[in-house]
């Protein structure tokens, strides 16, 4: 899809955030059916050796869409 959004753009916990000014700060300008494309990784490409979480290895995948599996939530 593509969108217009507009907005002030902060930062919330270390992430860029975007602030929309009102209801109408947001066009879907076209949409498309295209199954959306996404990174498999597993849970350990987000931890160290002893199982703790590293949350700077997960900087890469900001902003994107990833696919965990075999996990239990």
């Amino acid at each position: 899809d593509i969108v217009e959004v507009k907005g002030l753009v902060g930062e919330y916990n270390g992430s860029n955030q975007l602030s929309l000014v009102d209801a109408n700060s947001f066009s879907i300008i076209s949409t498309t059916t295209d199954p959306v494309v996404s990174d498999t990784i597993s849970l350990g490409d987000l931890n160290d050796n002893q199982q703790v979480n590293q949350l700077t290895t997960g900087e890469k995948y900001e902003g994107s869409f990833v696919t965990l599996e075999n996990l239990t939530v």
